[in-house]
């Protein structure tokens, strides 16, 4: 974070040099950072990136030439252009910036151009990544190595233990110590994520669980690791202070941003949301009745997938291309929400829907009219409305011609009446109406019977029915 006021929604990790955090910036809580202190050897692709007078950040060595930074810890809060490369100076092979002398086989190497990321966004964090261009080559040895970057597609699963690495500090309003620290962190999904994540960033940011180990102030721009390849590059933490929830990291794994970091001008873009992903429901919805997303209008988007989340217990209900669902018996309780995945050729952007009540049993039965029967030539046709007052759900109409006829019965073959019965086609029309019709009838006496269920099972009591004559 930076030694002024904090982010919106999101804090910077880049730190002060000189100057204790001012009053109102976000601070570290005391107890969370929690990194061991380690040798560069162990991770000597880890650089100190001194920025100006009094700001630092970390960084990683791509080749002998290039390292990986922050975009933030180079573009100056609250401005569009980055500030000049001469400002810059990376330490390589440090694990002690306060040491008498300096280690054999370490560098202080001056930066001579920076390339930000074109789709960085200081608000969100998104593609927060620069490439700094050093002014020498860096001689590679123990104690500085490059670093290979993970595969585009090979995101950590959510739960993977990831390795972190960085200079920050480690107690609550204290300045950096000097001393290089490092820490196991925990992977998490997007969805996991989205109390400190903005939908439009989420294409390009890889999130980690809080807990006793986090980044702070002066990590941002350090190398974040699985495998001994690196998948991040340490970008913020949450407004509430280090640790306090997840903490953010631009996402190496993903084309928009390393197309970037290979040299690209113009990065294939993910999508990018301009109006919200919204939920659509009775409240509080009930069984059998569909829960609809709207997914809101997406810029680069070539697929749409959603998923249906149970906000109780965080299991899925339901996912895939369909944008409704329906609640069966066993969501009773559910509250519902609507996760939207867009992706593109530049990665998957994730938003959210806001939560529904829980999900009830629908005790409400259907209201239905008969409207009419007309028969003519052994051939009827019946009119009716139907609609249910507590459901969205799909009625069931059933309509049959009823006749009772003489015939016998049981192992005697007595004679005995039955009732027959046969059932109408029925098309559902506009709104509410529904239209049943028969062909050749038997002649005589006839019953019309109406049944209406609806998606929770209930029925209208009593059938609606009509006796006529067919001629």
């Amino acid at each position: 974070m930076r030694g002024r006021a904090g982010l919106v929604l999101v804090a910077a990790l880049a730190a002060t040099l000189a100057v204790v955090p001012t009053a109102g910036a976000q601070t570290a809580h005391s107890s969370i950072v929690g990194g061991t202190r380690i040798a560069v050897t162990s991770v000597p692709w880890q650089v100190y990136v001194a920025v100006g007078s009094n700001l630092a950040c970390g960084g990683s060595v791509l080749d002998a030439r290039h390292v990986l930074t922050a975009a933030h810890c180079v573009v100056p809060e609250g401005r569009a252009t980055p500030r000049p490369a001469s400002d810059l100076t990376v330490w390589a092979g440090y694990d002690n910036l306060t040491a008498a002398t300096a280690p054999a086989g370490s560098r202080q190497v001056g930066v001579t151009a920076l390339r930000v990321h074109p789709y960085y966004e200081e608000r969100s964090k998104a593609d927060d990544v620069a490439v700094l261009t050093l002014g020498s080559a860096l001689t590679f040895g123990p104690r500085v190595q490059p670093i290979a970057l993970a595969p585009v597609g090979s995101a950590p699963a959510p739960g993977a233990a990831l390795g972190f690495s960085g200079f920050g500090t480690q107690r609550e309003g204290a300045l950096p110590n000097g001393l290089l620290y490092g820490a196991t962190l925990g992977a998490i999904s997007d969805v996991q994520c989205r109390t400190a994540a903005v939908p439009n960033s989420t294409a390009s940011i890889q999130c980690v669980a809080p807990g006793p180990s986090a980044p702070c102030f002066a990590d941002s721009g350090g190398p974040l690791t699985a495998g001994g390849v690196q998948v991040g590059v340490a970008s913020y933490a949450p407004p509430t202070g280090c640790g306090r929830g997840p903490s953010g990291f631009a996402d190496l794994t993903v084309p928009e941003v390393r197309a970037f970091i290979d040299g690209s001008a113009t990065p294939p873009a993910a999508p990018r949301q301009s109006t919200p992903t919204l939920l659509y429901a009775l409240n509080a919805p009930v069984v059998g009745s569909p829960i609809t997303c709207a997914p809101g209008t997406w810029a680069n988007a070539a697929a749409l997938g959603y998923t249906f989340l149970n906000e109780v217990t965080g299991a899925p209900l339901q996912a895939g291309p369909a944008p409704s669902y329906t609640p069966p018996d066993a969501a009773r309780g559910a509250m519902v929400s609507c996760i939207v995945t867009a992706s593109s050729a530049g990665g998957t952007s994730t938003a959210w829907s806001g939560v529904s009540a829980a999900v009830q049993a629908d005790v409400v039965p259907p209201k239905a009219v008969l409207r009419s029967v007309r028969c003519r030539k052994r051939r009827c046709t019946v009119k009716l409305a139907a609609a249910d007052p507590n459901s969205q759900g799909a009625l069931k109409v059933r309509v049959t011609a009823e006749r009772r006829v003489r015939t016998r019965c049981g192992k005697r073959k007595r004679p005995c009446s039955k009732t027959r019965s046969r059932s109408l086609e029925v098309v559902h029309g506009a709104g509410t109406s529904y239209r049943a019709t028969s062909k050749k009838l038997k002649r005589g006496k006839t019953r019309i019977r109406v049944r209406v269920v609806d998606a929770g099972g209930n029925r209208r009591k009593p059938d609606l029915t009509r006796r006529i004559r067919i001629r």
